[in-house]
């Protein structure tokens, strides 16, 4: 410390300056570090730029002389830059750095100050003495403040921030070894025959390994590297003599430099397996590289359980597949073993040719394919394979175009049928599909199992569906099967069978039924454990549905001794559910089956039925005839109006299937006809003799005729149902018999309050009658605006013509 500085500095100011000697260290660096951004935010500017430009490859844009006086011109104009800058830098000295943390409030300035007047004044000393203590006390708390380095004053155009912004993309996406290109392009000379040449090289690793690009000027001298079989290796050479060569066997090509000395020669080629690479100039080694090749291995797949199913019947196959890099894509291709199947019954023909089924395996959505565990789900369950020995073979294919395969044996797994007569359907449906020698044999024996209806127990309505099926099918039979033809009436035959499966289970006693005759068909065939789990369950929830049923009816009736009767026996069923809950468990098949038959025959001789009693089945069969004629007659009238409509031209498809549906209704009546007394079946006789004649008149496009007959027949149905009602009446099993406590000589026409009953199936109520607009009616009407149209004399005369010849068919 100098003489002067000695003189006005205290011992107390000395031990404050001497605890700030960091802080004004920090503040030292403060202004050193203002002082070099300012004088030399140009010079950093540059560096920048010229990084980023270089980082880019920018000088091969120009010519070799033209880049190496760029690059002189930039350390020109850098080290000019650095000369301004160095010529404006003032060194802070310590009074500055001083001043700097001392602020505005100037606690240290305030230590160096001396009180000018009442040095004698004791007071006066001790407030100068209080004052130089609060001052000190400050400037032990004195902080040091950040450098300011704001240059928006000095860069106006934000030049500073670009040439930042430049460098930060060139150090993340600029590719490696661009800054090689300075040196080669100062080390090249302006004139000479045999200028020094250099070599720049990448090896570049096909895209799907993940792996990065290796700058080959970095490497190492002795290093060996390993390569996946597949890189480029691109070569640049500048400079040098002509006689520049490249010697390698890692490729199946014989690449060689293209270009001269003049300009930058170029060689690319592809490792395919390990050796050496070496460029030479004049017999010079520019460069050398041991590469060892690393092979990318084929994928592998294999299956890791039996072929099983889900339970709605889909195909449910696990598989394992790995490979080096990852998975890309994968197929299962599913063909029949011909060789192991039971070729009997409908299989003896041989089989139509058809393609394999496919399906693609499924790949993780994300992460990463190079080892995946899934599984195959797939439904295949109306496939005619359903059932037989197939084969799958699994494939999967790498990046790289390899592909690995697995085959294995087993079983198409699809939709279980445990009804005998839906089992039946879809059996025949896979005959049809089989092969067309089976068409005529498939045919009998649809025939053969719907021909005793009653024996089905099925509705009316349901029987004709089926009915109405096999007819368009034997339809098809007689014109010709086309493919797409084939292909319909088996999806109705499946849908059949589906519903035959599973049927309407809105009612709770058929569902509890429906479901007990699935369980003992899966018990029989010895199903798995899974699938018995499966109906038990199904079985436990029709129980709980119907025993809700029956509870609600004993609300309903609770003075009623066969409800009473019916809730004794709910506790003996639930029991008995609870057994056989216990033995499918335990795999007592044989004692399962057993109890499952009590089960069954328990809920036979059930009395479910109405408490007044219920209408019978035949009386229902009947109604549900008529109603069905009702609406085949409604729907021919439609379509001779239309007729008429369209000048006489009829849709001769619309009337072939009009007459199919008639056919099927008079097939269904023949049956319940053999069910009827004599009375009642004449009735009904006369009615099928009149859709027999509605069916030929249908055929034929006489929809005038058949209309006639239908109306025919409406009127000997309502016929037949009211015999019918009427022999019921009298044995006391009618729908409106005597109840209970009803006295013998009331009349069977009167109800018990004496007034006159209806007759069921007719239009007829009491003593009012309402007279309905049947189809004769509908034909008369129509009759009518044919005669009208006929003798209007301004209409065209060929149309006069054709209506006059539709009154004569009529």
């Amino acid at each position: 410390m100098n003489r002067l500085w000695a003189g006005y500095v205290d011992n107390r100011y000395g031990s404050i300056i001497r605890k700030l000697r960091v802080r004004l260290a920090l503040s030292r660096g403060a202004l050193w570090l203002e002082v070099l951004v300012r004088q030399f935010w140009q010079l950093w500017t540059l560096l920048l730029f010229s990084y980023a430009f270089l980082a880019f490859n920018g000088l091969q844009l120009f010519s070799q002389n033209l880049g190496r006086g760029l690059v002189i011109v930039v350390l020109f104009v850098g080290v000019g830059l650095l000369g301004f800058g160095l010529r404006g830098v003032k060194v802070p000295s310590r009074d500055a750095v001083i001043d700097r943390l001392d602020g505005k409030d100037a606690p240290l300035a305030s230590l160096r100050d001396q009180s000018a007047t009442g040095t004698g004044d004791a007071l006066t000393r001790a407030l100068w003495e209080k004052h130089q203590t609060q001052m000190a006390a400050r400037a032990i708390e004195l902080r040091p403040s950040p450098p300011d380095l704001q240059l928006a004053p000095f860069d106006r155009y934000g030049l500073r921030l670009m040439a930042l912004v430049c460098a930060t993309v060139a150090v993340f996406f600029a590719p490696s070894g661009g800054l090689t290109s300075v040196k080669n392009t100062i080390s090249l000379p302006v004139f000479g025959d045999n200028p020094t040449a250099s070599i720049e090289a990448w090896a570049t690793p096909p895209s799907y390994t993940g792996r990065p690009q290796v700058y080959l000027g970095e490497v190492a001298d002795g290093v060996v590297l390993e390569l996946p079989v597949g890189t480029n290796i691109v070569m640049q050479v500048y400079g040098g003599s002509d006689d520049v060569a490249l010697i390698e066997n890692i490729s199946d090509t014989n690449e060689v430099f293209s270009g001269d000395k003049t300009t930058v020669r170029n060689a690319a080629i592809t490792v395919t397996q390990s050796g050496e690479v070496e460029v030479l100039d004049n017999d010079t080694i520019l460069d050398a590289w041991r590469v060892v090749a690393t092979p990318d291995n084929g994928p592998n797949v294999i299956v890791t359980d039996e072929i099983g199913q889900t339970t709605s019947g889909a195909l449910r196959f696990p598989f394992k597949a790995t490979d080096d890099y990852g998975i890309v894509a994968g197929s299962a291709q599913i063909t029949l073993d011909l060789e192991h199947v039971d070729r009997r019954f409908g299989l003896t023909p041989e089989p139509t040719l058809r393609e394999p089924l496919t399906a693609s395996l499924p790949l993780p959505f994300r992460g990463a394919t190079d080892d995946i565990s899934e599984v195959l789900i797939e439904d295949f369950s109306k496939d005619l394979w359903v059932g037989m020995p197939i084969i799958i073979t699994l494939s999967v294919r790498d990046a790289a175009g390899q592909i690995g395969e697995v085959q294995t044996f087993g079983t198409l797994p699809g939709k279980r049928f445990y009804i005998p007569l839906a089992a039946a359907f879809a059996e025949q449906r896979r005959d049809m599909l089989w092969s067309p020698d089976n068409d005529m044999r498939v045919l009998y024996v649809l025939k053969a199992m719907t021909n005793m209806p009653s024996d089905l127990g099925l509705s009316s309505g349901s029987y004709l569906k089926i009915r109405s099926a096999i007819r368009r099918y034997e339809r098809m039979l007689a014109d010709g099967v086309s493919t797409d033809e084939r292909d319909e009436i088996t999806d109705t035959f499946w849908d059949i069978a589906v519903f035959l499966e599973d049927g309407d289970l809105g009612d709770a006693l058929e569902r509890l039924r429906r479901a007990q005759e699935k369980l003992l068909q899966a018990i029989e065939q010895q199903a798995d454990q899974d699938e018995i789990a499966k109906l038990m369950e199904e079985l436990r929830d029709a129980t709980d549905e119907y025993l809700e049923m029956l509870s609600a009816e004993a609300e309903q009736n609770r003075d009623s001794a066969e409800t009473a009767q019916q809730l004794d026996g709910n506790d003996q069923l639930r029991q008995m559910m609870d057994e056989l809950q216990r033995l499918a468990e335990n795999g007592e098949t044989e004692a399962a089956r057993q109890l499952l038959e009590e089960m069954r025959q328990m809920l036979e001789n059930a009395q479910i039925a109405e408490q007044n009693g219920g209408s019978s089945e035949q009386l229902d069969q009947m109604q549900d005839a008529l109603g069905q004629q009702q609406g085949l007659s409604d729907q021919t009238f439609q379509q001779l109006q239309e007729m008429l409509e369209n000048g006489g031209e009829g849709s001769p498809e619309t009337e072939g299937a009009l007459a199919e549906r008639q056919e099927a209704l008079r097939e269904f009546l023949q049956n319940l006809q053999a069910q009827q007394s004599e009375s009642a079946g004449e009735a009904t006789g006369e009615a099928g003799d009149n859709m027999e004649n509605s069916r030929d008149f249908l055929g034929a496009g006489e929809l005038g005729q058949a209309l006639n007959e239908q109306a025919d027949a409406i009127e000997n149905l309502r016929e037949s149902i009211r015999r019918l009602s009427e022999e019921q009446q009298q044995t006391g099993q009618g729908r409106d018999g005597l109840q209970e406590g009803d006295t013998q000589d009331q009349s069977a026409s009167e109800d018990p309050l004496g007034r006159p009953l209806g007759r069921i199936g007719t239009s007829e109520s009491g003593e009012t009658y309402v007279p309905d607009q049947n189809a004769s009616e509908r034909a008369r009407e129509l009759l009518d605006e044919i005669r009208r149209r006929s003798g209007d004399v301004d209409r065209p005369d060929a149309e006069i013509e054709y209506l006059k010849r539709l009154l004569d068919r009529f």
